[in-house]
Parts: C-alpha cells; structure tokens; sequence
C-alpha cells in the first residue's frame, strides 16, 4: 500500500479551500440563497449533479425574486432558475473579474464600509492599484476584457452597475480556476 490519499476533495475542493483560509480565514461555508438579492455563478452549476442538495434552495431563492446569473461558457442545467446568460471564452473568468473591479472602483461603487471593516488596507490599495492599472499599465477595464473573454464592455459594465446595486449577493466563483495549476492562489 501507498500513504497516498486521493479522494474527490483532493481534486476537487481543496484549492477552493486553501484559497477561502488564505483570504478569508474560512472555508467550507455554506450557501444563503435565501436572504440573497442576486446570486452569480462563475463556471460552476448546481443543476449539473454538483450540488443537487441545494437545488430546492436555489429554486426558493429565485421565486422570492432572487436574480441568478451564470457565467459560463456552456448553456448549463442551472438556466432553468436563471435570468441571465453570459457566455464567457473558457478559462478567462479572471478576467471577467477584473473588469467587473475596474467598474465597481473607477465609478466608485464597491462598498466602503466592507472594505474598511473587513479588508486589509494595504493589500486593498495595492489591488486597487493593479486593478486600474497603475501596476503595469494595463487597466482592466470592460473593454481590455472584451478581447480576452468575449462578453461586450457594455454587457460587462452594465452588469457591474447592476451588480452593485444588489445587497446581499451572493457569488459562487473560483471552481473553474480553482482547478488549474497553482489554483489556490488564482481563487
């Protein structure tokens, strides 16, 4: 025998773990569909048998009005309690991320009062700083996102103001880039 384990955490959720405790300082929460205004999937699909536990929550949610985005590159099972469909090139959801920052910061719309209870403020101002492009020049706007990911600037800017205006969201995101090499830090 071998002391190797491998299981379906290790190649599934593991990386999403390590990247929770690294920014968070938790991990293996669960989902509250129910107090959520807008919930966004990123790459990930719960009426795919990954989470069908959670279908009739997803259900509820959407019925008590609940506004359900996906963001995928295939047309997945989850349409069936979605609004909205962003078809998005596989792999670029980071991309689509940054962008959607760049809007929520240069229009000055992400929330303050968060950010300053519950966000380191050095590390906020570096990203803040990378986000806009004061890094390397490169501003992750909607339209450098565009080209990457093949969502319109508009569509992407539109959804970051909508986005904005919707409290609580929640946001399942990180399982496609979760799962690539060095995924931890990329979630």
């Amino acid at each position: 025998g071998s002391a190797n384990v491998y299981a379906h955490s290790s190649s599934c959720n593991l990386s999403k773990e390590s990247a929770y405790m690294q920014t968070m300082g938790a991990s293996n929460y669960s989902t509250d569909f129910g107090n959520a205004k807008m919930v966004m999937f990123i790459g990930r699909s719960y009426a795919d048998a990954i989470r069908p536990s959670q279908l009739h929550a997803l259900e509820k949610a959407h019925e008590n009005g609940a506004y359900i985005v996906l963001v995928d590159p295939r047309l997945n099972n989850s349409i069936a309690f979605a609004d909205e469909w962003l078809p998005i090139n596989p792999g670029t959801d980071l991309a689509f991320i940054l962008a959607l920052c760049n809007v929520l910061i240069e229009e000055d719309l992400y929330d303050h009062e968060y950010v300053a209870q519950w966000v380191e403020p050095d590390g906020f101002e570096e990203w803040r700083k990378y986000v806009v492009g004061e890094v390397d020049g490169v501003a992750h706007t909607p339209e450098w996102a565009e080209l990457i990911t093949g969502i319109p600037a508009e569509t992407i800017g539109a959804f970051a103001r909508y986005y904005a205006s919707m409290k609580p969201v929640h946001l399942q995101q990180m399982y496609g880039v979760s799962k690539r090499n060095l995924g931890d830090y990329a979630a």
